[in-house]
C-alpha cells in the first residue's frame, strides 16, 4: 500500500526511512526514556528493513539491465 504509493515518485522508500529513523528515533526516546532498548530496537528494525528494501531495489535494477 505504501511502497505503490512511492512507486513513481522521485524519492524511493529506503530513502525516505533514511530521513524518518532519526525522527522516529527522537520520539521513541522521549515516550519511553532514555534508560529503555525499545528506541534503540526500533531503529534497528528500520535500518534492517532500509537495507532490504535497497538491495531489493537494486536487484530489480539488475535484473531488468540483463534482460
Amino acid at each position: 500500500m505504501i511502497a505503490s504509493t512511492f512507486v513513481g515518485s522521485r524519492y524511493s522508500l529506503d530513502e525516505l526511512i533514511t530521513i524518518i529513523r532519526p525522527v522516529v528515533y527522537v520520539y521513541a526516546v522521549m515516550k519511553l526514556g532514555r534508560k529503555s532498548f525499545a528506541p534503540l530496537k526500533i531503529s534497528l528494525v528500520l535500518d534492517i528493513a532500509q537495507i532490504v528494501i535497497g538491495v531489493t531495489r537494486l536487484n530489480r535494477s539488475s535484473f531488468y539491465e540483463a534482460k
